[in-house]
């Protein structure tokens, strides 16, 4: 006998789908369906924060940033357990819309928030991420020391014998120096990739958003 899924069961699987309808770029549907959703459920906790973040990335590829931005304060002010993936990423992508709006300080806010939350975390690659983003902040928002004692924390979190963590760490460097025109430091870490004979794996990259 075939099982019925539940409400709860039914509206997971349908946020699963509307989450890669986002992934594909398919913004239109994935909004068409969270409206939706929105009609036919009452939706609440951890599933209303994945309806604010559709909603908010919606609003954000139709160029409403304020609209964005306010989806993702709701998201945030629902949440505050560090280890929720829902949270963490609506203060990303705060994060994000801050800087597109070119307010450096309030984005850095958000970006060191995320990074808070999830440091001590398994997933290494939000600690990239996050402390990627953090050290661009830092270096847009001209906070040059900071970002160097960042650069040197984000250091002890890096396993020498992983090589994605050092793809990430060295990638992270190189634009930091690029975008601080240190020629020195730039050209220094150049040597020490070529020396190592794996700076053909590494390839200029903008800082994640």
């Amino acid at each position: 006998m075939k099982k019925t899924l539940n409400e709860d069961e039914t509206l997971r699987l349908e946020l699963i789908k509307v989450n890669y309808y986002s992934q594909l770029g398919d913004f239109d549907r994935a909004k068409q369906t969270v409206e939706y959703l929105s009609k036919i459920y009452e939706i609440s906790g951890k599933y209303l924060i994945q309806v604010y973040l559709i909603q908010a990335l919606s609003a954000e590829v139709e160029g409403d940033l304020k609209k964005s931005s306010e989806l993702l304060l709701k998201a945030i002010n629902i949440c505050s357990d560090d280890t929720d993936v829902y949270y963490q990423v609506a203060l990303n992508n705060m994060g994000r819309i801050r800087k597109l709006e070119g307010n450096y300080t309030d984005s850095l806010y958000y970006y060191q928030r995320k990074l808070k939350a999830v440091k001590y975390s398994r997933n290494r690659t939000s600690i990239h991420i996050a402390y990627q983003n953090v050290i661009g902040s830092l270096t847009l928002d001209h906070k040059l020391d900071e970002a160097n004692k960042k650069i040197q924390e984000y250091h002890s979190f890096i396993d020498s014998k992983n090589p994605n963590d050092l793809l990430e760490y060295y990638n992270c460097l190189l634009e930091h120096y690029r975008q601080t025109d240190d020629r020195y430091n730039l050209s220094k870490i150049l040597e020490e990739l070529r020396e190592k004979n794996v700076s053909k794996y590494f390839t200029k990259r903008t800082a994640y958003v």
